[in-house]
């Protein structure tokens, strides 16, 4: 979970200016007199930034701590990590691992069971063979595809709750947290901020958000749905939220092209290729990020079958888009979602065949 330094200035500044327009767009000038403290790292594969009113720089330190400590235990990008560790001992033993990281597997395997596997953090295999935004990224062979499904089955992994122990049992497999360890940190750093008082901020982790209370005025944030190929900060449409977090999985994130083709990192575990469903992005609107960044996986099972997956699911709101630039969205967002692109339609699936 790192970024190239020599990625890293370019991609802070960026952030920092999409930040400071995100804020002020979200503010009376009369909120702009007291100004919120802000703090921006690069951590966990991408730049995080927490926005907080009534907040100390101590509480902050605090939280990028915490998000430090997780990358440092989840990252497979790292030795030493605790799951790297799990990986390099699949099919040999068992590894003792702490509260955090047992927690965050504990509930990736849950997901990846309500999703029938479509969420599944054994994806490893696959999420290493295809290497999306590394420098050996590649189209694998058709052999070393099927090699790797063989390896990806979430039922074959071994929980010790008593113990704390994490085990593959099957030689070859490995974890990847990417798809759910972002969302862990983001309700961490919201209880960290919570519990120090904090009842309006954002917390940023690379489009994972989480927002706190509601503006210091009362009402709601609101939320730009980031247009799918477009600079970083464009957005096609504002979800006004409070006390919830956005999280969103798109083929427009990370990706790479070959001979016209786009590869993008979603990775569908059936046929161990990237999803193609026509969907360029699905947006989940949730009470906790970590189930957020779950549900968004929802974008491989389509539109039909993923829009029907997030009514079931209690309090869950989505927004899904397609390539055409037609936007769905589920019943509860009716009033609180509007589009701000005319590129981009607004469909009403009661009229869709």
């Amino acid at each position: 979970m790192r970024i190239n330094p020599s990625k890293r200035k370019i991609i802070l500044s960026i952030l920092l200016i999409i930040s400071a327009g995100l804020i002020s767009a979200c503010q009376s000038p009369a909120e702009q007199e007291v100004p919120p403290i802000t703090k921006t790292q690069v951590a966990l594969d991408t730049v995080c930034t927490i926005t907080a009113y009534d907040c100390s720089e101590a509480t902050l330190d605090q939280c990028f701590k915490k998000i430090e400590d997780i990358e440092q235990k989840m990252s497979v990008d790292l030795e030493e990590s605790e799951v790297s560790q799990i990986n390099q001992n699949a099919g040999i033993r068992p590894v003792v691992v702490s509260d955090d990281t047992f927690q965050v597997i504990s509930e990736a395997i849950k997901y990846s069971e309500l999703t029938s596997g479509r969420f599944d953090i054994t994806v490893g295999p696959l999420v290493k063979l295809w290497g999306i935004n590394k420098p050996e990224q590649k189209v694998p062979s058709e052999e070393e595809i099927q090699e790797a499904i063989t390896k990806i089955n979430y039922t074959m992994v071994d929980l010790n709750d008593e113990q704390k122990q994490i085990f593959l049992k099957e030689k070859g497999m490995s974890l990847d947290l990417g798809g759910i360890a972002k969302g862990y940190a983001g309700d961490a750093i919201v209880d960290i901020l919570k519990k120090s008082g904090v009842e309006h901020g954002i917390v940023d982790l690379g489009g994972n958000l989480s927002v706190i209370g509601t503006k210091p005025d009362g009402t709601d944030w609101n939320i730009g749905i980031q247009t799918p190929f477009q600079a970083t900060g464009e957005y096609f449409g504002v979800v006004s939220v409070s006390d919830r977090s956005v999280v969103t999985s798109g083929i427009y994130q990370r990706y790479f092209k070959e001979n016209g083709k786009i590869y993008h990192h979603i990775m569908d575990t059936r046929t161990g290729y990237p999803v193609d469903n026509g969907l360029a992005g699905v947006t989940i609107i949730y009470g906790k990020s970590i189930a957020a960044d779950a549900l968004a996986k929802s974008f491989a099972m389509g539109l039909e079958k993923g829009m029907e997956f997030v009514k079931n699911q209690k309090d869950a709101e989505a927004i899904f888009v397609t390539v055409d630039n037609e936007v769905y969205i589920t019943p509860g967002l009716e009033g609180f979602f509007k589009i701000t692109d005319e590129t981009y339609k607004l469909m009403d699936e009661r009229n869709e065949d």
